[in-house]
């Protein structure tokens, strides 16, 4: 005996879509896209419903920092809610709003793609731009190392130059202070005895 699946649903065959009867056949893709079921009524009230439905699911799709898909998608929606207040045949409106929704489509693929583009190359300078920062950087700490060892050769120089004059200036003193206790020592031997007394 043949063993029964378990879930009897899954094995039912798929029903078909059933468009309205003043859906042409050729629409009925185009319905079904708009996330309309089997016999639900298609008219101007609920395509508005059905596509507004659509543009909020793109619209969290592209994100909302993503302000030109976002304009796009607004323009899109100002220009499927004139094509619902038309008269006419529904059958045209589908197609437009469908036509619509597949110019979005195009539209948002190729901004994704130069979006992708734009980042890579965003990408790409920044490195560029990091790399040059940091040879700047390096360059401008080698300049200011250079900057000190110039102003340090010159203090170097400067501290040798006053050290020497110092040095001179201590030697001359020196020679004064010589001469002045010989010239002082010269005085005292040319009195013999005691020092010479003043007149009253």
């Amino acid at each position: 005996m043949a063993e029964v699946p378990k879930n009897i649903e899954e094995q039912k065959p798929k029903e078909k879509f059933k468009l309205p009867d003043s859906i042409d056949s050729k629409n009925a893709k185009i319905a079904e896209r708009l996330g309309f079921k089997k016999n639900d009524p298609i008219d101007s009230e609920s395509i508005n419903r059905q596509m507004d439905k659509k543009f909020d699911e793109m619209s969290n799709s592209v994100g909302k920092g993503n302000t030109y898909a976002q304009t796009e998608l607004s323009t899109l929606k100002t220009e499927y809610k004139k094509i619902l207040e038309w008269e006419g045949d529904t059958n045209k409106k589908l197609e437009l709003c469908t036509q619509l929704m597949q110019s979005f489509d195009i539209q948002a693929s190729q901004e994704k793609k130069e979006w992708a583009q734009r980042s890579e190359q965003n990408a790409s300078r920044m490195k560029e731009e990091a790399q040059k920062n940091q040879k700047d950087i390096v360059q401008t700490y080698e300049e200011k190392l250079m900057k000190m060892k110039e102003v340090w050769e010159k203090l170097k120089e400067l501290l040798a130059e006053t050290k020497k004059q110092e040095d001179i200036r201590q030697e001359q003193q020196k020679s004064r202070e010589v001469a002045s206790v010989s010239w002082d020592m010269e005085k005292l031997s040319g009195w013999p005895g005691d020092f010479p007394k003043t007149s009253a």
